[in-house]
């Protein structure tokens, strides 16, 4: 498992993984642009899974919006990406 966001950067770079690697694609905020990010990491053929932040750091009840909003916009990236009817 590696972290996709340097493969982000440097698309080109996919074809050196290993065909086992599997990408991590991370965001901690509500506008992280994971349908934009998973599309880009589907074309490189790699397994990946989409990983949102909870909000619950450096705060004593959380961020609560944020996190629900960056829970759900991951979730319907990967999903469309699986099944792309749902999009």
């Amino acid at each position: 498992m590696v972290y996709a966001d340097i493969l982000l950067k440097y698309e080109q770079l996919a074809d050196d993984l290993p065909e086992a690697a599997i990408l991590i694609d991370w965001g901690y905020e509500d506008n992280h642009p994971f349908d934009d990010e998973c599309r880009r990491i589907s074309k490189s053929g790699h397994e990946y899974y989409v990983c949102a932040g909870t909000s619950s750091w450096n705060s004593i009840g959380g961020r609560w919006q944020n996190a629900c909003d960056n829970i759900k916009k991951p979730l319907k990236a990967g999903l469309v990406m699986v099944f792309p009817v749902l999009s």
